[in-house]
């Protein structure tokens, strides 16, 4: 996308090769700014995705990524890798390899689901135990200090994006929205299944770095309303070493256009938003609602599957 000029001239602009934000200086301001950025990209024909933190200096990592920056390289949360270490190739390998190692050896999807898979090829076993681990993070084994997976879960609502910036926000808070033309970053929806990628990174992993996120959306997936009423959609982050941020920033500067901007949350705006989000019917008990698993209706720990 092109960049394009907030709606009021009370917002701040961020503008340089590293970053692009709006900071709007009120609740009422920060609604109408995200109502305007949403509309120009869905006027353009783009698919547009947002995701929120209720922190702005957070990174935008996969739970697995941010998992191992934490707990193996003690990084902590809000903070860079060392940009030195992060140029080495060996980091890229160490930290797939924990990846692959996770998904293929410590688990895998149970019969029922690749059962499901053999019945219909439109399903994808592994894209569903991963999705089942991301919308229930709080039920999923510590796997020694790896948990969640390289999925990074995104919304086509704005209001959703929204909804999770301002999730357990505290009035001292900035929160952000992320906002993504994934028009822009090329050819990323996969056709390809999960084991198929994996496969690929586990060949490629010495001697070629992954480079984008690539979207998984198949055909076919088995009702989860918890997802449904998220608008979710999954990006997988491919090289765990970068943020997407940084990988998006790079790809920009190759393309000649940008493909995120950030909406910065006023602190001070956490109630307001709240109230907000509540008239339009957006609050806990609905974003994140628990539900019975239709494959696992037994089943209630993510563990598990």
């Amino acid at each position: 996308m092109e960049e394009f000029q907030p709606i009021s001239s009370t917002t701040k602009v961020f503008s340089k090769p590293t970053d692009w934000a709006w900071k709007p200086d009120s609740y009422e301001t920060c609604l109408r700014e995200l109502v305007h950025a949403s509309t120009v990209l869905s006027n353009s024909k783009h698919v547009v995705l947002y995701r929120g933190h209720r922190d702005r200096s957070w990174s935008i990592d996969s739970t697995i990524a941010r998992s191992l920056k934490q707990n193996w390289l003690r990084t902590p949360l809000g903070h860079q890798l060392n940009q030195r270490a992060k140029n080495t190739f060996e980091l890229h390998r160490l930290l797939v390899s924990a990846v692959l190692w996770k998904f293929g050896h410590a688990i895998g999807p149970k019969p029922e689901l690749l059962a499901l898979e053999q019945q219909d090829q439109e399903f994808d076993s592994w894209f569903e135990l991963m999705k089942r681990l991301q919308q229930y993070p709080e039920k999923e084994k510590d796997w020694e200090g790896l948990p969640g997976t390289p999925l990074v879960d995104w919304s086509l609502s704005p209001d959703i994006g929204l909804f999770f910036a301002n999730r357990h926000r505290v009035p001292s808070q900035s929160g952000v929205v992320f906002i993504v033309d994934a028009t822009e970053m090329g050819r990323i929806q996969m056709t390809k299944k999960v084991a198929e990628i994996l496969r690929i990174l586990e060949e490629q992993l010495h001697d070629r770095s992954p480079g984008l996120p690539l979207l998984f959306c198949p055909p076919k997936q088995t009702l989860m309303v918890r997802a449904n009423r998220q608008s979710a959609r999954y990006l997988m982050h491919m090289d765990l070493r970068f943020d997407l941020s940084e990988i998006w920033r790079i790809h920009e500067q190759n393309i000649g256009k940008r493909i995120l901007l950030k909406l910065i949350l006023p602190t001070g705006t956490d109630t307001a938003i709240a109230n907000y989000l509540h008239e339009k019917g957006l609050d806990e008990n609905y974003v994140m609602v628990n539900e019975v698993d239709p494959i696992f209706p037994n089943v209630t720990a993510a563990e598990e599957l």
